[in-house]
């Protein structure tokens, strides 16, 4: 009896919060220096009022089906689990090459999605403990509140939530793409308390700033993510180098000779300002004629502004992509050239053998993810450079070769396979079972794909 009690006040311990919110409760992260429009709105009452806003948006209506996911349905099943766009693309061709799979959703409006009715109002029973928090907290962590009260508190009553429900219906492994996001990363947390196996495969390029790897296997792209994850630890993680698996269908139909590639596209990220990306793309637009049709593709993150950059680009005469709707691959195998600052489009522009094109918008480009130290775009310091240097950019065909970096699979017999090994693997480890011989260790706790 004491035993189960004990269990019981176990489970309704609150994690630290500063794990899970480890976007913005980390420096390193720079999440709060962030321009305001890609900000939340800042301030302790207005993270309250967001809280209590979703917590009635949930009250009153059904979001997901809750009693599907507290029933056997997960029990011994491969749980894919994505709380994006980005993500759930990263996932959602694996899932397809597991049979013992089934996917959940998170934040984003699925039939599969997880009920936050019951997290929310964990959390605000939590809301006491998170204010001590913050008296305190001191620096940085202090600050965040401001910018991450709400997500404080649901992660307390999201991980009782998460810890109640798996213990009942244990998973056979879990599967997220996202190492630093408070949702994928909460629901981690929770399964690594239970011992329930988890997988991390990327769902774009990584930074030095992202946290340590706190899995039990990472399906990394390449080299260069296992090189920038060993210099915070790998722990006990098990490393497979396996290529970018969501771009396996768009590489097969590379093959086809009848691809009219035609279209310069712009695809700006979530930092990048409306009216400079609108200038250049004005620019290029009135350079180039009637040899490329020019588009403008805003990042899948960035929704609190897709009215205003379909506005913008009609209004300057440019076409539109829906992130919401085409996949950036559905983009990319149409463009000719692909232009962006500090983006993971420009690594699949690369792969897909677009000319990738990394020019800044406003200011100057970072290399966040290296792309410009390794050869894998051509550099353009502003609009009229990238237009006098355009012919010569695109008869460079370097560029696919550089990536190999960032894409373990880039001229081996697997590429264009690694949804399939991955989602062997994946089925393998789910049953406890060694993965196949396509795998070869090339260091301790690291495999490769032949």
């Amino acid at each position: 009896m004491m035993s189960t009690l004990s269990r019981f006040f176990e489970k309704l311990a609150p994690p630290n919060i500063y794990d899970a919110v480890y976007s913005f409760a980390t420096e390193e992260m720079n999440t709060l220096n962030l321009p305001s429009a890609v900000l939340q709105k800042k301030g302790m009452s207005i993270r309250l009022a967001s809280f209590f806003f979703w917590f009635l948006k949930d009250l009153g209506q059904s979001r997901g089906g809750p009693a599907k996911l507290v029933n056997a349905e997960l029990k011994n099943k491969v749980v894919f689990f994505y709380s994006s766009i980005n993500e759930k693309r990263a996932l959602e061709d694996l899932g397809r090459c597991v049979p013992n799979g089934i996917t959940i959703a998170g934040q984003i409006a699925e039939p599969n999605k997880i009920s936050f009715l019951i997290p929310n109002l964990l959390g605000l029973m939590y809301a006491p403990w998170v204010f001590f928090q913050y008296l305190i907290a001191s620096g940085h962590r202090k600050k965040s509140f401001s910018f991450a009260l709400d997500q404080y508190m649901f992660s307390c009553g999201y991980i009782v939530y998460l810890r109640f429900m798996l213990a009942r219906n244990r998973p056979a492994l879990v599967v997220v793409s996202n190492d630093h996001s408070m949702l994928s990363r909460t629901f981690a947390l929770a399964c690594r308390e239970l011992q329930v196996p988890v997988a991390y495969v990327q769902h774009a390029s990584v930074s030095e700033k992202f946290p340590k790897l706190m899995f039990d296997y990472a399906f990394l792209d390449g080299v260069d993510a296992l090189e920038k994850y060993q210099k915070k630890g790998l722990g006990d993680c098990v490393v497979f180098l396996a290529g970018i698996s969501k771009l396996d269908q768009t590489l097969r139909q590379l093959s086809n000779l009848t691809l009219v590639r035609n279209c310069i596209s712009i695809c700006p990220n979530d930092l990048d300002e409306v009216d400079p990306v609108m200038a250049a793309a004005k620019y290029i637009l009135e350079k180039v004629g009637n040899a490329f049709t020019v588009c403008v593709r805003p990042h899948p993150g960035d929704t609190r502004r897709f009215n205003e950059w379909r506005q913008k680009s009609l209004q300057i005469g440019v076409t539109y992509s829906a992130p919401e709707v085409e996949r950036s691959t559905d983009l990319i195998i149409k463009s000719a050239i692909v232009i962006a600052a500090d983006s993971n489009i420009l690594l699949e522009a690369a792969l897909l053998k677009a000319t990738p094109i990394c020019m800044p918008f406003k200011g100057k480009i970072l290399d966040h993810y290296g792309f410009i130290r390794r050869g894998v775009v051509f550099y353009a310091d502003n609009p009229v450079d990238l237009i006098n240097g355009l012919d010569g950019a695109m008869q460079r065909t370097d560029f696919y070769t550089a990536s190999k970096y960032f894409s373990h699979s880039v001229g081996t017999g697997s590429e264009g396979r690694s949804a399939e090994l991955i989602g062997a693997a994946l089925t393998a480890l789910a049953e406890k079972k060694p993965v196949s011989s396509a795998w070869r260790p090339c260091a301790k706790n690291v495999f490769e794909v032949t």
